[in-house]
């Protein structure tokens, strides 16, 4: 699957269709390998999934910082 940048989030608050992913509980699904722009440099990062209003989205994200997150959306998102 390819991904693309989406954003890094500093406050925990990061929406998607206007729900706040981190008042969601996250299914992790598995892990790939992207690149933390933040760092410049490769990261795991964890494969995750949230229902938003019956609807399944899916998002890459690491903790590149203490309270920092990068996140992915599949490409085709």
């Amino acid at each position: 699957m390819d991904w693309k940048l989406s954003k890094i989030v500093r406050n925990r608050e990061y929406h998607i269709e206007n729900v706040n992913l981190f008042d969601l509980e996250w299914q992790k699904e598995g892990q790939v390998e992207l690149k933390d722009v933040a760092h410049a440099m490769r990261r795991s990062f964890d494969i995750c999934t949230v229902t938003i209003r019956g609807n399944t989205v899916r998002f890459a994200v690491c903790e590149i910082a203490q309270n920092v997150f990068c996140f992915y959306l599949p490409a085709e998102r």
